[in-house]
């Protein structure tokens, strides 16, 4: 069986000023499929209810009235799979061998504002996830938790932290499928795109050298390195010999010296071209008409990235 989702029935029911519900469910919705699309996730393809959707009141809105305003004709399919076809959560789960002091506990169980949590505290024993919309910082968190007598956790997508999802998912798996996963969802904010040059070389990699990079590259992202606020050399510098502003070299520490060649598009797509390492620099009797290896390897990953985002993502 795979990962379950059961829609967050602790969002509110009236409306909230400035909130355009309708376009946060598209949005999120439109989200959750492209995590869907993951085979490896192996996420089940319904979204679990508390109510049926007529009777799910999402600020102001039904969950049925959300499902068919959706205008993208493909995604409004999509989403009356996941939730008219879908079955309520009280036929998914038993509660017959469940202890007593459990049942009792889930029973009781509030979040902080006094309302009833019990089919989160269920979620949380079936290990299964929680799907909000961000109608307010209160549903824009990873986890969700509710105190009785132990703790229950359960993980909550907003469909703006892929990364947390994704790698509370996939957990200690190493293969390679996973850890190309993994840099691709590294950061929430990008889409990031893996060359089939890059993938290559990434997967002769060690474990702990990909665990490496990925961890320099949301370190480079949280110091504002990737928007060019703050300069770090050390972690990631503009190939300059290049003449693009937005083509990058992601440096690991000096003790491996492995570089990632990357190129930022946009606020949105990052496409990794090309492995480097710095044993393969250093030699100054590798310059050729003037042109280090370094630099070379810079303009060839530049060349990559550029047809990868022209022959994949703009045609």
């Amino acid at each position: 069986m795979g990962k379950v989702f059961l829609l967050n029935e602790l969002m509110p029911a009236e409306e909230i000023d400035g909130v355009n519900v309708k376009k946060l469910f598209f949005d999120t919705i439109k989200s959750f499929s492209g995590l869907c699309a993951e085979k490896k996730l192996t996420i089940e393809k319904k979204i679990l209810t508390v109510k049926e959707p007529q009777d799910t009141i999402i600020c102001g809105s039904n969950l049925k009235k959300l499902i068919y305003g959706i205008g993208d004709r493909d995604l409004k399919t999509y989403a009356m799979s996941m939730f008219m076809h879908g079955q309520i959560l009280s036929d998914q789960y038993h509660v017959d061998n469940w202890p007593d002091d459990l049942l009792d506990d889930i029973l009781c169980l509030t979040d902080g504002n006094g309302k009833d949590a019990m089919n989160e505290g269920i979620a949380s024993i079936c290990s299964w996830v929680l799907l909000s919309l961000p109608v307010s910082e209160d549903f824009k968190r990873d986890y969700f938790e509710f105190k009785g007598k132990q703790t229950y956790r359960v993980p909550n997508y907003y469909g703006q932290n892929k990364k947390n999802i994704v790698y509370s998912i996939l957990g200690l798996d190493e293969s390679n499928e996973t850890m190309e996963l993994k840099l691709r969802y590294a950061l929430d904010l990008y889409q990031i795109h893996l060359t089939d040059e890059f993938k290559e070389a990434y997967t002769r990699m060690r474990v702990n050298e990909r665990e490496v990079m990925i961890s320099r590259l949301v370190t480079a992202h949280e110091k504002k390195c990737l928007i060019k606020q703050v300069k770090d050399d050390n972690l990631l510098r503009e190939c300059t010999c290049t003449n693009d502003k937005h083509m990058f070299e992601l440096k690991s520490n000096s003790e491996l010296g492995i570089r990632f060649f990357f190129k930022v598009f946009d606020s949105n797509h990052i496409v990794f071209s090309l492995i480097g390492h710095k044993s393969d620099y250093g030699d100054k009797s590798k310059k050729k008409k003037g042109e280090t290896a370094q630099n070379k390897d810079m303009k060839r990953a530049l060349d990559i990235a550029n047809h990868y985002m022209e022959s994949k993502i703009l045609k």
